[in-house]
């Protein structure tokens, strides 16, 4: 995960699979819907395996900020059941740790 995250930054910038957040704290509920929901359609589009929502990571230079959004396990899991709960097909989810 190191190795892809390092590709991830080393873009010119976001595309339509790749979305950089800074996510100091938190992020909208809603909002992270969305993008999943774009990321999604657009990895689909493209015949890509996956897309990319990365937080912790500043847009313009792709700078490491790091988050404090759901750190521990539980609080990640339990996010990962709210948005799949909410989707159909259940999405499937990794994380840096």
């Amino acid at each position: 995960m190191v190795l892809k995250l390092e590709q991830l930054r080393t873009l010119v910038a976001e595309n339509e699979i790749v979305e950089f957040k800074e996510a100091t704290n938190g992020f909208d509920f809603s909002k992270l819907g969305k993008y999943f929901s774009a990321l999604c359609n657009e990895a689909n589009l493209n015949r890509a395996t996956c897309a990319w929502l990365v937080f912790g990571i500043e847009n313009k230079h792709h700078h490491i900020t790091g988050t404090n959004y759901r750190l521990n396990r539980a609080d990640l899991d339990s996010l990962k059941k709210e948005i799949a709960d909410k989707t159909a097909n259940r999405i499937t989810f990794y994380r840096n740790s």
